[in-house]
């Protein structure tokens, strides 16, 4: 019989339990509410009739992105960084004070960037018949945000994937993807 007990705690009291006390804990500020981060989607050519290869190195992309920030109360933004594979930028704290939101875009060299896999995508064959490709983690940026006070300093950081469409067309002054 006191297994039969043990079985009926664990079965029923204990997900009760944790159900309660996890509805009654207050659960501390996530990043998310200091720090957020939109990445705008890129883009990039890919030249109609090219061979079949299955792996892609991909020209360097332009990449929009904004952070929108609000340190908790008591603190100032001192620093904020974006970042993508290698390539960063810092906004000190004169660059940011008094901002909520800031915008930037920079600029990823393909060489940091993993090759992707498109076998098929804008072959002589398939050329008119699927002209874009969404592809939508080929990497992924990051934010994080450094806010000061007189006693201590706190880090938040964001991440997001970015998306980047290929379109089978003629270059038009972009760098293609070429094949590996």
């Amino acid at each position: 019989m006191a297994c039969r007990s043990l079985a009926m705690v664990n079965t029923f009291i204990t997900p009760l339990l944790l159900a309660i006390g996890l509805s009654t804990t207050p659960f501390a500020v996530t990043a998310d509410r200091v720090l957020t981060l939109h990445a705008a989607e890129a883009s990039a050519n890919v030249l109609p009739g090219l061979d079949s290869a299955s792996e892609w190195a991909l020209p360097s992309l332009q990449l929009a992105l904004t952070a929108a920030f609000d340190c908790p109360a008591d603190t100032v933004a001192d620093a904020l960084t974006f970042s993508v594979a290698d390539t960063h930028q810092r906004f000190d704290r004169a660059a940011i004070a008094d901002a909520t939101t800031l915008e930037t875009v920079l600029s990823v060299p393909g060489g940091q960037l993993a090759p992707v896999t498109i076998a098929g995508f804008c072959s002589n064959e398939n050329a008119t018949d699927a002209p874009v490709l969404l592809l939508p983690g080929v990497a992924s940026a990051q934010v994080s945000l450094r806010c000061q006070s007189e006693t201590a300093t706190s880090v938040y950081f964001a991440s997001r994937p970015l998306a980047l469409r290929l379109t089978c067309k003629d270059g038009e002054g972009q760098a293609p993807l070429v094949a590996r």
